[in-house]
């Protein structure tokens, strides 16, 4: 038994590693690292991939049973499909091989590693901006090849920046959760500050919606976590239809539309050129995102997760997401992880209409943690059932 105790704890703490090493390629390959040195050249790079496989590889050492394994059969069979399909790997594949990963990894562990790492990676890129190793301010498209670059703080666009903050925003309510409510807000008012400073709206947005989630569970406590899990649910087909009829929609010479393009920070009109170039079909297309040429609408790019993924990965890619997501509802005994993956998910729901980073694993744990939460398994101490019980009833956690 104890060889068994140890040899666990020790593919646990290896998995973990590896998912620490994950988060910090990741998210070094969004700063503006490769573009001026070499290394953490794509989120999606074989080495993520790789590490990921290893993660999924422990899991079946360790966890073991019928049904996860035949999901995880079903979920990397669709992974090797869409790389057969685009000749790619992809933010899809990237995607699924998250929700596999997550399978056989504790849903503490993966929040408390993803938080660590994220904000210690945020920090550094941060760092080397100040020690003049990575830009702190410009716009010199030369170096990138994109119209649109503004570099801030080591990232090439503020959004990146931006959306990664909103992100370490929410973790931070859970990692903390036992600090005062009171001292709680004052930080995500902190984080909304540096929002405004980025001038990036939709992670003071996010933020936003963060608070509302906060204060919703403060009142209701987590026997009601099945409530913000089917708003999105319902949000979810919603925003993508809404997506779909204002690119079909859209008319330049109308003035409502001509408004309602100035909320949207000029986005209908790409949508639009993809739109009319590729369409939707089940199983997506292989778009070009062409960032670099003057000429193409919007210089080609493309923010909006439903719409990238309807055209990109196809309807099939928005089911798959939906289905994880609706799996979680009938979860017994984890109320505190619905209620986590709920307050997530809303603000990566919302933000994902004008944004495409909300679906992009390489922003955030939520599909690691849907994986965790519906899969994973791991003994209950009566102390931490007697604990779940009492903030039940009591609804005392600020999460």
């Amino acid at each position: 038994m104890k060889k068994n105790i140890s040899t666990t704890a020790y593919l646990d703490l290896l998995s973990g590693a590896l998912y620490a090493f994950v988060v910090f390629f990741e998210v070094m390959s969004l700063s503006s690292w490769h573009y001026l040195h070499r290394g953490f050249e794509s989120p999606n790079s074989k080495i993520v991939i790789s590490a990921f496989c290893l993660i999924i590889l422990i899991g079946f050492m360790h966890q073991t049973n019928l049904m996860k394994m035949l999901f995880s059969l079903i979920f990397l069979t669709t992974a090797v499909l869409y790389y057969l399909h685009l000749r790619e790997v992809d933010y899809f594949t990237t995607l699924v091989l998250a929700l596999c990963a997550g399978m056989s990894m504790h849903f503490d562990r993966i929040l408390k590693i993803d938080f660590l790492v994220r904000t210690f990676t945020v920090l550094w890129i941060i760092l080397l901006s100040l020690l003049h190793f990575l830009p702190t301010s410009g716009t010199d498209s030369s170096i990138t090849g994109s119209f649109f670059t503004r570099f801030v703080y080591g990232f090439s666009y503020p959004n990146l920046l931006g959306y990664l903050i909103m992100i370490l925003a929410f973790e931070f309510t859970v990692v903390f959760k036992k600090i005062n409510v009171g001292k709680i807000f004052i930080i995500l008012l902190a984080f909304m500050g540096a929002e405004i400073f980025l001038d990036y709206l939709t992670g003071f947005l996010g933020i936003l919606v963060i608070m509302i989630v906060c204060i919703w569970n403060r009142h209701t406590g987590k026997r009601r976590s099945n409530s913000l899990l089917i708003i999105c649910l319902v949000l979810i087909p919603c925003l993508a239809l809404i997506s779909v009829y204002v690119t079909r929609a859209y008319n330049a010479s109308a003035p409502i539309w001509f408004q309602i393009n100035q909320w949207m920070s000029l986005r209908i009109p790409i949508w639009q050129y993809y739109y009319q170039g590729w369409g939707i079909n089940f199983w997506g297309s292989r778009i070009l995102v062409n960032a670099r040429t003057i000429g193409i609408i919007g210089y080609g790019a493309f923010d909006g997760a439903y719409l990238y993924f309807l055209l990109r990965y196809g309807v099939f890619s928005l089911i798959v997401i939906w289905l994880t997501i609706f799996s979680t509802l009938f979860l017994h005994n984890k109320n505190e992880e619905k209620v986590i993956l709920a307050g997530l998910l809303m603000p990566i729901i919302i933000t994902s209409f004008p944004e495409t980073l909300g679906f992009i694993n390489a922003y955030s744990p939520v599909f690691l943690l849907i994986g965790s939460a519906i899969f994973a398994t791991r003994e209950v101490t009566p102390d931490e059932l007697l604990r779940r019980s009492q903030n039940d009833v009591k609804g005392k956690s600020f999460l």
